[in-house]
């Protein structure tokens, strides 16, 4: 047991660098995502494209809770 106890094995990789190369992939992930998405709605009418393209700018403005309470009664 005492030559088992013996054996340090000093790894000097930090947990940061696996957050690098997650962040790295989840950037790779969404930057192929957004590329299909492009390639995809290029196919479609122009209509479509722009409603792509202005959709997402909705998710900016959050609902009033004013209007979420109106809702609920």
């Amino acid at each position: 047991m005492d030559l088992l106890n013996a054996i340090d094995i000093d790894i000097d990789i930090d947990i940061e660098v696996f957050y690098y190369l997650g962040g790295m992939l989840l950037a790779l992930v969404v930057f192929q995502g957004m590329f299909k998405l492009v390639t995809w709605s290029k196919k479609m009418p122009k209509g479509a494209l722009v409603f792509l393209a202005f959709f997402p700018l909705i998710s900016i403005y959050p609902i009033p809770p004013q209007e979420i309470k109106k809702l609920k009664e």
